[in-house]
C-alpha cells in the first residue's frame, strides 16, 4: 500500500506529468504535420451530382485534363450553391475557385460581399490579402492581414506572409520583425526561415543568414532554397570552397525538375497545380456538406480530394489540426486527426497526436489505443512506449506493464523525461528506492528541472524515515 504523502505526490506530479506528455507530444505532431470537419446539423438534400452516377470517379487527364478539372469543379460549386442558398459559406468557396483560376478581380468581390456580413472572417480577410499580393499590391494585402491578426493573433501563417510582403517591398527590416514572430508560434516553419534568410541577405547580415539557413539544413538537409541561400552567403563571405558545395547541393536538389522541364514539364506543372488547387476546394466542400449532415457526400468528396493530391490534402488538414488546437478547439481538431490517421494509416506521428488531442477531451481509452498503436508502427522509438508508461502511472493502473514501458524507453533514448516517467512507475510499484535513482537520473540530465528537484527531495525524505 502506498502511504498518503507519496500518494499525494503521485497526484500532484500525475497532473504535471499529463501536462508535459501534452505539449511534448503535442510537438513532435505539429513538427510532422482542410477544413474542420464538424459536428453535423440537419441533414441537407441530396444534390443532382450525388443522385447521379458520380462524375468524380475518372479523374481527367490528356491533353484537355486541366479544362476538364476546371469544369468538373465550377459545377460542383455551382451544386454546393444550389443545395445551401442561405448560407455564406458557399461564396467564400466560390471566392477560392476565382482565386485558383487566376480570376483575383470577381474572387475580390465576392469576398468583399461575404465581409459586408462578418467583418471579422479572418479566412476572408487572409484570402483577400494573398489576391492583393498576387496583384502586386503589398500595402493592401498587409492591411488585410493585420486586420485578421487583429481579430485572431494566433492564426498560423499570418505573420508570414506578412513577412513575405514586406520582403517582396523592399521593407526588410519589418520583415524581420514578423518572420521572427511568425517562428515562435512555428519554430521549425522552413518558409519562414527560408524567408528570414533572405532578409538578412538583403540586409548584408550574413553570419545571420548562415544560422537561419542552417536551422533549415537541420530540418531538411536537401532545401533547395537553403542550399541556394547558403551557396550566397558563402560567396558573399568569399568562402568559394563552401559557396561551391552548396551550389552542388541546390543544383542536385533542382535535377528532377530540370529533367521535367525537358520532357515537356509546362503541362505537367499546369496540371499538378490544377489537381493540388481543385482538392482544397473539393475539401472545403466536402466540410460544408458535413456540416449540413450529409456524411455521405462529403466521404465522396474527402475521396476525390484525396486521389487528386493524396500528400498535400493530408498535409492540409494536419495544419487545420494545429490550427484548432491554436484555437484551444480541442474536439475539432480530434475529429480532423482520426480523419488523417485513416487516410496516413501507417504514420506513428499521426497517433501520437491523436493520443494527446483524446486526452485533451478527456478520452482515455482513445488515447490508450492511439499510443499502442503508435509502438506497433514505431517500436525503434520511445515516444509510444513513454506516452503509455506515462499514462498508466498517471493514472495509477496497470503498474507492471508500466514499469515494463519506462524502462524500454530509457532503452531506446534514456532523456531524463525517460528517467522521470521510469520514477513514477517505480513509485507505482512500491519499489520507493530504485524511484529514488531514477529521478536523480532525470536530475542529472536535467538539473534546471524544479519537478525533479522537488521530487528527489520528496523521496530522499521518504528514504530517511
Amino acid at each position: 500500500m502506498k502511504s498518503r504523502d507519496s500518494a499525494s505526490l503521485l497526484g500532484r506530479i500525475s497532473v504535471l506529468a499529463v501536462l508535459v506528455s501534452s505539449v511534448l507530444a503535442a510537438n513532435t505532431f505539429l513538427q510532422s504535420c482542410g477544413s474542420a470537419l464538424a459536428a453535423t446539423t440537419t441533414p441537407a438534400a441530396e444534390s443532382s451530382h450525388a443522385r447521379n452516377a458520380d462524375s468524380t470517379a475518372n479523374d481527367p487527364s490528356g491533353p484537355n485534363a486541366v479544362a476538364q478539372l476546371k469544369s468538373k469543379v465550377q459545377t460542383l460549386i455551382d451544386e454546393l450553391q444550389r443545395d445551401f442558398p442561405q448560407s455564406v459559406e458557399p461564396k467564400v468557396v466560390r471566392g477560392m475557385m476565382y482565386s485558383q483560376f487566376g480570376d483575383y478581380a470577381r474572387a475580390a468581390e465576392i469576398w468583399n460581399q461575404v465581409l459586408q456580413h462578418d467583418r471579422r472572417r479572418t479566412d476572408v480577410l487572409s484570402n483577400l490579402g494573398m489576391v492583393a499580393l498576387e496583384m502586386g499590391e503589398y500595402d493592401k494585402a498587409v492591411g488585410y492581414w493585420r486586420r485578421a491578426l487583429a481579430v485572431d493573433p494566433m492564426q498560423p501563417g499570418l505573420r508570414q506572409d506578412i513577412g513575405f510582403a514586406q520582403l517582396e517591398a523592399g521593407h526588410y527590416d519589418a520583415a524581420v520583425k514578423e518572420l521572427q514572430e511568425e517562428l515562435k508560434l512555428s519554430p521549425q516553419s522552413r518558409t519562414a526561415l527560408n524567408l528570414l534568410g533572405q532578409c538578412y541577405l538583403q540586409l548584408k547580415e550574413y553570419e545571420k543568414a548562415e544560422q537561419t539557413y542552417r536551422r533549415v539544413i537541420d530540418i531538411d538537409p536537401k532545401d533547395a532554397d537553403a542550399c541556394y541561400g547558403l551557396a550566397t552567403v558563402y560567396m558573399r563571405l568569399k568562402q568559394p570552397k563552401k559557396a561551391k558545395e552548396y551550389m552542388a547541393r541546390f543544383k542536385a536538389s533542382k535535377q528532377g525538375r530540370t529533367d521535367l522541364i525537358r520532357g515537356g514539364y509546362s503541362a505537367a506543372y499546369d496540371l499538378a497545380r490544377m489537381r493540388n488547387g481543385a482538392a482544397i476546394l473539393i475539401m472545403d466542400a466536402s466540410a460544408i456538406y458535413r456540416n449540413h449532415g450529409n456524411e455521405k457526400r462529403a466521404d465522396s468528396l474527402l475521396e476525390w480530394a484525396v486521389r487528386l493530391d493524396p500528400k498535400n490534402v493530408v498535409n492540409y488538414m494536419k495544419r487545420q489540426v494545429i490550427s484548432h488546437q491554436m484555437r484551444q478547439q480541442h474536439s475539432q481538431a480530434l475529429a480532423l486527426i482520426e480523419r488523417v490517421a485513416e487516410l496516413e494509416p501507417d504514420n506513428a506521428d499521426n497517433y501520437l497526436g491523436l493520443a494527446v488531442l483524446s486526452l485533451k477531451v478527456g478520452r482515455v481509452d482513445k488515447a490508450e489505443a492511439a499510443l499502442e498503436r503508435t509502438v506497433e508502427l514505431a517500436p525503434e522509438l520511445a515516444d509510444g512506449y513513454r506516452g503509455l508508461a506515462r499514462l498508466y502511472a498517471a493514472l495509477g493502473i496497470k503498474p507492471r506493464e508500466s514499469l515494463e514501458l519506462a524502462s524500454k524507453a530509457v532503452e531506446l533514448e534514456g532523456t531524463a523525461e525517460d528517467y522521470f516517467v521510469l520514477s513514477r512507475a517505480y513509485m507505482n510499484n512500491d519499489q520507493m528506492p530504485d524511484a529514488l535513482s531514477a529521478m536523480q537520473k532525470a536530475l542529472e540530465l536535467d538539473p534546471d528541472n524544479q519537478l525533479y528537484r522537488q521530487a528527489c527531495g520528496f523521496l530522499k525524505e521518504k528514504a530517511a524515515r
